[in-house]
């Protein structure tokens, strides 16, 4: 979950953020030099909101409810559907959210 995601403000690669990205890896951060920010922004989006909707309804922090099935599977449900994460016409994988759940713990 340490990572930082940034992309040029051109549609394309520019000279600066590949300066800034060779400058990042140098010094030891984890950096991406993003491709699709736009779809980056949603991903995130829709991991907090999800962590953040399962621990306030849950009362508890996200490590007890990882550990049950029946408050992991309720913490999954939260992705909400692919039409309303696609409302802006951002391409995230039908399968995002469970995909983000095993990657990020």
């Amino acid at each position: 979950m340490q990572r930082l995601i940034f992309a040029s403000s051109m549609a394309r690669r520019s000279t600066r953020a590949e300066a800034f990205l060779d400058a990042c890896l140098e010094g030891g951060i984890n950096a991406e030099l993003s491709t699709n920010i736009l779809r980056e922004i949603w991903e995130k989006y829709v991991f907090l909101v999800r962590l953040s909707g399962t621990t306030t309804a849950m009362r508890s922090v996200i490590g007890p409810i990882r550990e049950n099935p029946q408050t992991r599977a309720f913490c999954l449900t939260l992705c909400g559907s692919r039409r309303g994460r696609n409302a802006h016409g951002v391409d995230l994988a039908t399968d995002y959210g469970r995909a983000t759940s095993r990657a990020r713990g």
